[in-house]
C-alpha cells in the first residue's frame, strides 16, 4: 500500500496467499536443511530461526517443524 498499490488489491493477494504460508515455511525449511525433521532441541532451534528471519509466523513455524517448539 506504501507503494502506491490498490488497497482491494494487496487485500485480494494477501487472501489468496495465507493458505500457503505453512507450506512455504515447510518449503523453504527443506531447500535449506533437506527433508529429515530436525531431531534435538538444538537443530529445531536453529531451524526455526531461519525460518523466523524470513518472515514466518510461529504458528507456521510449527507447521513446517511439525510440532511445537518446547515440546
Amino acid at each position: 500500500r506504501g507503494r502506491g498499490i490498490a488497497a482491494e488489491l494487496v487485500d485480494e493477494v494477501v487472501r489468496a496467499h495465507q493458505g500457503g504460508w505453512a507450506s512455504g515455511a515447510a518449503e523453504a525449511r527443506r531447500k535449506r536443511f533437506g527433508g529429515k525433521l530436525p531431531k534435538d532441541m538444538q537443530e529445531r532451534a536453529r531451524q526455526a530461526r531461519f525460518l523466523q528471519q524470513r518472515g514466518f509466523s510461529m504458528e507456521h513455524i510449527r507447521a513446517a517443524l511439525k510440532g511445537d517448539i518446547e515440546d
